[in-house]
């Protein structure tokens, strides 16, 4: 009779959680500059968080193919969001504006 020494395959490998951990820390020094307060960049803000928080969550989860489906699709989403915060707080444009030229991108895909 054998036995299965080897770990068993995990939901996130340990290179994504340190990613995760990485752009947690980035966040929080975006979040020190003033133009992180404008009311519109709120929710995205709050999503961004939430995304973090179950991630970290469910680092220790086994691997599951629906699981990491829906991994997947939220990093996907963690980069949109990424993206808009990086591009109002940092580069200085609108909320509306960001989201308006991922429409038109989006039409023309």
């Amino acid at each position: 009779m054998t036995t299965n020494t080897s770990d068993p395959k995990m939901l996130m490998s340990d290179e994504e959680i340190e990613v995760i951990e990485g752009k947690m820390k980035s966040l929080g020094t975006l979040l020190e500059h003033p133009r992180n307060e404008l009311p519109e960049l709120q929710p995205s803000i709050r999503n961004l968080c939430d995304f973090f928080s179950a991630f970290l969550m469910c680092k220790s989860l086994p691997y599951r193919p629906k699981d990491r489906q829906k991994f997947e699709t939220g990093m996907t989403k963690i980069k949109l969001l990424e993206d808009l915060l990086i591009r109002v707080v940092l580069r200085g444009e609108t909320v509306s504006g960001v989201l308006n030229e991922r429409r038109r991108q989006a039409v023309t895909v």
